[in-house]
């Protein structure tokens, strides 16, 4: 009932020392968070594009806290003011990783789960994009609560107990998604472990080999040869570059008689 109360303080008959009050106080908050040099501690600024819902299009720098789901925007380095937007609102956020020389791309897609047969509205970033289909991943927002050990029957120093689930999809060109796995990231005690979830949906061959087409036999090859699992995003991005390998491969058209060199690229490198 604290916001209900709120609401009937704000709605009562004031004197003017308690207006002038409340407007200090509001003003006191106002130019707390308008301090760019406090927010600026922990961003990191990189060159990009921000599409609002609205249409409107903004170039600069741009900062994508991935945990609250925050994009902040400044138009240049010697810019004082700092723009925040909610990713609900963003219609598409594209910036340049310089450290991982990539761009990176996030769209917010109504698309249809072929699984449950439901329409989704996410924000998803675009890992790879193909004629066929897309490889796309969705972070939900971060789950925090501070742990108490109980056992020790002291309730002093709580942990901060931080979690983070992470789902990548097959998306096809009738923008349907197929679910592959879901990945979930949880911290304490100041480090981060990965917990796989739904490992059966991961080994599901049928999947991948749907959208992989007639490249799957030699994608199929490569992570038996390479003992490779695709648990994670590192995983999954490494075996989609061997893919981009085996789309890039030359196609020779060899005369009668002559036969071709059938080596694929896995075993030329090996």
């Amino acid at each position: 009932m604290v916001f209900v109360d709120y609401l009937c303080f704000m709605n009562a008959p004031r004197s003017p020392s308690v207006i002038l009050f409340l407007l200090l106080l509001i003003a006191s908050w106002s130019i707390v968070i308008a301090q760019p040099s406090d927010v600026e501690k922990e961003l990191k600024w990189l060159r990009g594009n921000i599409t609002l819902n609205s249409e409107e299009k903004l170039a600069g720098l741009c900062s994508y806290n991935e945990v609250n789901g925050i994009i902040y925007y400044k138009a240049n380095d010697r810019s004082a003011t700092i723009r925040t937007f909610h990713r609900s609102e963003i219609l598409a956020l594209e910036y340049v990783d310089a450290h991982r020389v990539i761009t990176k791309k996030y769209y917010s897609l109504t698309l249809r789960n072929k699984k449950t047969q439901l329409d989704e509205t996410g924000f998803y970033e675009m890992l790879k994009e193909y004629d066929e289909f897309a490889v796309v991943a969705k972070k939900n927002l971060v789950y925090s609560e501070k742990i108490i050990n109980t056992s020790t029957g002291l309730h002093r120093n709580p942990k901060l107990f931080l979690r983070q689930y992470e789902q990548f999809y097959f998306l096809d060109k009738y923008g349907n998604l197929d679910f592959f796995m879901s990945v979930e990231r949880n911290y304490l005690e100041d480090r981060f472990y990965d917990n796989l979830k739904k490992t059966g949906d991961i080994l599901n061959k049928d999947l991948l080999s749907r959208y992989m087409g007639t490249y799957w036999p030699e994608m199929e090859q490569y992570l038996k040869d390479t003992g490779l699992r695709i648990n994670d995003r590192s995983s999954l991005l490494q075996t989609f570059n061997y893919y981009d390998q085996l789309l890039t491969e030359p196609v020779l058209n060899f005369p009668p008689g002559m036969i071709a060199d059938t080596t694929s690229v896995h075993d030329r490198e090996r």
